[in-house]
């Protein structure tokens, strides 16, 4: 769990009751073995073990659409720097507030 950064959300999942997973198989019966594989690669919890972009394209899922050609990787590292933001519940409460009236200004609290 090395990967859950957030110490108490590392905390919460901890405490969270231990449950058997659940097989892909039976909660979608009707589900080709290529979809399954490729739905249990794309949901790891840990991300280093998740299939990454290229790879997920590249899954015989996607053989037919697939075209390295017209898929060319980015050879830019891109930083979401927003992701790492350390603000109260209350700042993000009032950010996405804001962002909600910039589209709905109905909302606005006058």
């Amino acid at each position: 769990m090395e990967h859950v950064k957030h110490g108490e959300a590392r905390k919460y999942i901890k405490n969270l009751n231990k449950k058997k997973p659940i097989p892909f198989k039976i909660l979608f019966p009707k589900a080709k073995k290529e979809e399954l594989d490729l739905l249990s690669k794309m949901l790891q919890f840990n991300p280093s073990k998740r299939i990454s972009a290229e790879e997920a394209l590249a899954h015989p899922y996607f053989a037919s659409l697939h075209d390295l050609k017209d898929e060319p990787a980015s050879n830019i590292s891109f930083q979401f720097k927003f992701e790492n933001v350390d603000i109260t519940e209350q700042e993000l409460r009032d950010s996405l507030y804001a962002l909600a009236c910039q589209y709905h200004p109905e909302m606005l609290l006058h």
